[in-house]
């Protein structure tokens, strides 16, 4: 009996120990795997052929393509790489101010939302870099005789590398802190209730616009539990059981749904204005209720700007929309739908001052 609690009291030091190692260095992973992400477009990223019949036997030619390549003119250019680079070295950037930001800020809230953000950018990077052959096919027409293309080694291993730096930064996030069976069940009511509530809407034009309430619970969610939460549970997992289930394809993800969804992240960052011990113990104080209030209408008009953004850039990349096109396409709708899913989320504040007196989301 000694020798079996001697070795528990082992393993449970050695995980505490590599706990607090990934809790302290953990970001340090992103900062790496997103450097090795950008070196990894240096390799070629696409391989294409060009095939030629000459006497009915087909001739193919193959080519690699590099992040060199692209930007010498001699290939079919399109932003989206650049917007990809953009990110990805914002992602590096956030992570290591994430990891320099106990220190620094002397907060670990500033280190959370840095590395939220840097998990967010290497995510959207994630989605350019899967779509890469598709993008680079949109814009093929400029190559004579153009035939297919692939991915090659190195877009391959940049894409395992983004995913691996985006989870090393959402990790840390939860290092610390406990997560219970009933926070995970009001998440999946609350994102079951999004679910639904998209299917009560009032269609917009045929790539996919409408007028719905279905952001209110994903606010509710990055209000409660904070931006890592939003951004998983908006972006990542309704954002993705949206998009397979509305049948656009997959390349309307990053934008569309992954941004558009995720932007609920930004209700998590006034958790603390909105949400103070002050403000919950005493609900109905005037001044706690103009605060939230006001904190509130800020977050949401910001989140839904982001949506905004998101979908404006989706109907320029998928769509070959122009800039004054898409935005006056997406400003019918979803300035709309945001005041749809904010005006009962600040209607509804009060009650959520009590319900986080009763059911108190994470220690303060």
């Amino acid at each position: 009996m000694e020798k079996e609690s001697k070795e528990v009291e082992t393993s449970s030091t050695t995980q505490g120990k590599f706990k607090a190692f990934f809790s302290r260095f953990g970001v340090l992973f992103g900062v790496a795997f997103g450097l090795l992400t950008i070196a990894m477009l240096f390799a070629p990223i696409v391989s294409y052929e060009t095939r030629v019949i000459i006497d009915e036997v087909k001739h193919d030619t193959p080519y690699a393509v590099n992040l060199v390549d692209l930007y010498r003119g001699n290939y079919p250019f399109n932003w989206s790489m650049t917007l990809t680079l953009i990110l990805l070295g914002l992602g590096v950037l956030l992570a290591g101010g994430a990891f320099l930001g106990k220190e620094v800020f002397h907060s670990d809230a500033v280190r959370e939302h840095l590395s939220v953000a840097a998990s967010l950018c290497f995510l959207v990077s994630f989605c350019f870099l899967t779509l890469t052959r598709e993008f680079f096919s949109y814009n093929a027409d400029a190559i004579e005789n153009f035939h297919g293309v692939d991915l090659a080694i190195g877009g391959s291993f940049a894409i395992v590398f983004s995913v691996i730096a985006a989870f090393s930064c959402a990790i840390v996030t939860f290092q610390n802190r406990e997560i219970k069976v009933s926070e995970i069940a009001e998440d999946g009511i609350l994102i079951a209730l999004s679910f639904g509530l998209n299917f009560v809407k009032i269609p917009l034009g045929a790539t996919g616009g409408s007028i719905n309430f279905q952001m209110l619970p994903l606010m509710m969610i990055a209000l409660r539990r904070g931006p890592a939460s939003g951004l998983i549970c908006g972006g990542l997992l309704y954002g993705l059981l949206t998009c397979l289930t509305d049948g656009y394809g997959f390349a309307t993800y990053p934008f569309d749904y992954l941004i558009g969804f995720g932007s609920v992240a930004v209700l998590g960052f006034i958790r603390p204005l909105a949400l103070s011990r002050g403000q919950i113990e005493q609900p109905n104080q005037v001044k706690g209720l103009v605060i939230g209030e006001v904190s509130l209408l800020i977050a949401g008009i910001l989140a839904t700007f982001i949506r905004f953004a998101g979908s404006t850039a989706s109907s320029m990349v998928v769509y070959g929309y122009d800039l004054a096109s898409a935005a006056a396409y997406n400003a019918v709708y979803i300035p709309v739908s945001g005041a749809c899913a904010l005006i009962p989320l600040m209607l509804l504040y009060p009650a959520l001052l009590r319900l986080e007196k009763q059911f108190p989301t994470r220690n303060r």
